[in-house]
């Protein structure tokens, strides 16, 4: 069993569909991981080294083409039934040199211009940024083995960079080769060998 949003979920009997989009309305780009669970709950997640205070509108891209895509008959929400979506949740999990707090909502609306009177926006998107790295939000990196792995590993990888650039003599470079090589010698030795983003495309 592993709790998702308050809920318990059990792996074995969860209709999971990986709706991972190829391209935006946009732009080419690909979003990172998209699943719908049980037909009822969209989950949209990006994993990010640095913040970027866009995703929300970037969100909004992404969402907007799942529901166009989840519309069989281009012509149903043009007739008086409703027609009945998914309910979204929006992820960033941060992984990276940043000072960041373990949880942030980023909100569409601070995009908007203000305008004197007109306080409330009509139209919002919340995204919730997880910190993930090591030591930030436990209880997210202990429910995912490969998560918690990738953290322990960016970690190691960052320290021993900051000691190479310490001693001096080597290119930026070569400082990262290095360090890699030594964070990947230290996964092995804690037992795990998870150096890859969960959501790294094979």
């Amino acid at each position: 069993m592993q709790k998702a949003f308050g809920t318990s979920l059990d792996a074995g009997s969860a209709e999971v569909v990986i709706n991972t989009l190829g391209e935006t309305l946009w732009s080419p780009g690909k979003n990172d991981l998209s699943f719908l669970v049980n037909r009822g709950l969209v989950v949209i997640a990006e994993h990010q080294s640095t913040i970027n205070e866009n995703m929300p509108y970037r969100m909004l891209q992404y969402v907007c083409r799942l529901f166009e895509n989840g519309v069989t008959d281009g012509k149903a929400v043009y007739k008086r039934a409703l027609v009945k979506h998914a309910r979204p949740r929006f992820i960033v999990l941060l992984n990276g040199a940043v000072d960041f707090p373990d949880r942030k909502k980023l909100r569409l609306s601070d995009a908007f211009e203000a305008v004197e009177g007109y306080e409330e926006a009509a139209l919002e998107l919340e995204v919730d940024v997880y910190n993930v790295n090591e030591g930030r939000n436990r209880a997210i990196l202990e429910a995912c083995a490969e998560l918690k792995g990738y953290a322990f590993f960016v970690s190691r990888a960052g320290l021993h960079e900051k000691g190479l650039a310490a001693q001096g003599g080597l290119s930026r470079k070569e400082r990262t080769r290095e360090a890699i090589g030594l964070a990947i010698r230290d996964c092995k030795d804690a037992g795990t060998t998870r150096t890859r983003s969960p959501f790294s495309r094979r």
